[in-house]
């Protein structure tokens, strides 16, 4: 019997913090949901194959390890969608850990059939890092179908999607995400799932902790272009695929903190000029 669910984390070059996310996992947690581990190895030089080997051979869990050489994001959760065999996909990052009751939590959310896609909060693990990399709310929201959905109200490091919205959506843009110049495969993923038909969820009870480690104000600049970057291209592409909504809303959130609209609209035109010359 397949697993009912598959948790997916991808990882490149980053061996240390990938082991402390794998010795987060609770087993208790793995058994009783019936699910499996799905590494995926992006192109890394370091151990971080062999890292992902010894959780494999101590686990009591079924571990999938799949190597995807060629360096990307979403290329690299492409290859985990196509390896994972669960119904529900649960997407994580290789420097968060997943709160207790996480698993269950999710399965428990997505036992109806209200939901078909969603996420939860991304909260700061260490308070001595810099004030980034989160997603705090405090409302269960529904997302319906077919509605504008802001940049950052689902992040990777806590994303969830049924079996069926990828048969329909199909795999992440490989021009998007880390390994690009635009940070946005996640959010792209489930605007796209939502106008394909499908309900999205906001879930607070939901936390994952984010151990970024970026602590200089340097890290600080350059993480916050990354997500102008991102904001961008994701607007954009939503615009030239002529959902109005996006044009409409766009301006009207450009004034939010740590936010630059100079950077996202050079952005915009970048990725505008990469599709036109193909």
């Amino acid at each position: 019997m397949n697993p009912q669910v598959s948790i997916i984390i991808c990882s490149r070059n980053r061996a240390t913090q990938l082991g402390r996310c794998l010795d987060s996992i609770r087993e208790d947690e793995m058994l009783a949901a019936g699910a499996e581990l799905v590494l995926i190895d992006n192109g890394s030089t370091d151990d971080t194959r062999q890292i992902m080997s010894a959780h494999a051979d101590r686990a009591r869990y079924p571990v999938l390890v799949r190597p995807e050489p060629a360096a990307g994001l979403s290329r690299a959760r492409n290859a985990g969608l196509d390896a994972a065999t669960g119904d529900l996909l649960l997407f994580t990052d290789d420097d968060c850990y997943m709160d207790p009751g996480y698993i269950p939590l999710a399965v428990e959310i997505f036992e109806s059939e209200e939901f078909d896609f969603g996420g939860g909060q991304a909260v700061i693990h260490d308070e001595a890092d810099a004030f980034v990399g989160y997603n705090l709310f405090n409302e269960r929201t529904t997302l319906e179908p077919g509605r504008f959905i802001p940049a950052g109200s689902i992040q990777g490091s806590s994303m969830i999607l049924r079996r069926r919205v990828v048969e329909k959506v199909g795999v992440f843009d490989c021009s998007l995400g880390a390994g690009t110049p635009f940070p946005c495969e996640d959010i792209d993923y489930v605007a796209r799932a939502s106008f394909a038909g499908f309900t999205g969820g906001l879930f607070p009870e939901l936390v994952v902790r984010h151990d970024h480690g970026r602590r200089t104000d340097e890290d600080y600049r350059e993480i916050l272009r990354s997500y102008d970057h991102g904001r961008g291209a994701y607007y954009a592409k939503n615009i030239m695929a002529g959902r109005l909504s996006f044009l409409l809303h766009w301006p009207r959130r450009s004034f939010e903190p740590e936010r630059s609209i100079r950077n996202e609209f050079a952005a915009a035109c970048r990725y505008l000029t990469m599709r036109i010359r193909g």
